[in-house]
């Protein structure tokens, strides 16, 4: 099959038939396609796409809960790790806009991000909380962590009751930020269109088959690596091994 004829028949499958468009779909649809598949690995833990949707599905109930609204934007300051995931697709799974930082940034940066995005909410690493509230923002938004998280134990198997909020195709689903290595990070708005489209292309042109392995090790607040190991992995019912530092022994 020609690259061609493999995104005309992706695009057919997961556009049309399966009606994606919008990027909170595409957990809920590996959840439904392939439930006991392992979704990531991170050191000794197994976490399956049934599971996975479960947490994730979880902390949008929380997030309603707050008072969070589609569209209201939500900063993620995490490490690689599984949290990392719950926290993308409960965002998302709200409608809200999901906002990934660079675990690298200063308390300058920082504070210049979170007065460009004017977040409704951030959720938070607690090992990282420190460097949120050492920023120069004097009033900051309400924080979570992942102790706001069920990140294990025992899943339900009927989803019925859990609802996604729609954004449409075109509209912001993803906001990234610059490196700003020549002055400071600026806000790069990603639709569900730009995401799930690109996804597509690149797993026609790498031909990404489904049920591989993709290696999470770059940063996944960066978005080559929330490309390859984040839209195109749960896209594909594929596993992500999650490498939480850059360590030579353990990868």
């Amino acid at each position: 099959m020609s690259e061609q004829e493999l995104y005309d028949s992706l695009y057919q499958s997961i556009i049309v038939d399966d009606k994606i468009s919008f990027l909170g779909q595409i957990l809920q649809r590996a959840a439904r396609k392939c439930p006991n598949t392992i979704a990531l690995i991170c050191k000794d833990r197994q976490v399956r796409y049934r599971e996975l949707y479960y947490y994730a599905s979880q902390l949008s109930k929380t997030l309603r809960d707050r008072g969070i609204k589609p569209r209201d934007r939500i900063l993620l300051f995490f490490e690689n790790s599984i949290e990392f995931y719950i926290g993308y697709f409960g965002i998302l799974q709200v409608g809200a806009v999901v906002c990934p930082l660079n675990t690298f940034l200063r308390e300058h940066e920082l504070s210049h991000i979170i007065a460009d995005a004017q977040p409704t909410l951030i959720i938070s690493s607690t090992k990282l909380l420190h460097r949120i509230k050492e920023n120069e923002i004097k009033k900051l938004p309400p924080i979570l962590t992942e102790e706001n998280m069920i990140v294990e134990g025992p899943v339900s198997d009927d989803f019925s009751d859990i609802s996604i909020d729609m954004l449409p195709f075109d509209e912001m689903a993803v906001l990234l930020y610059t490196s700003g290595t020549t002055g400071l990070p600026k806000g790069v708005m990603l639709s569900s269109r730009n995401t799930i489209i690109n996804v597509i292309q690149s797993v026609a042109r790498f031909n990404f088959v489904e049920y591989e392995r993709g290696f999470a090790v770059l940063p996944l607040f960066h978005s080559f690596a929330q490309n390859t190991c984040v839209w195109a992995v749960v896209l594909m019912c594929c596993t992500a091994i999650v490498v939480p530092h850059i360590e030579r022994r353990a990868i």
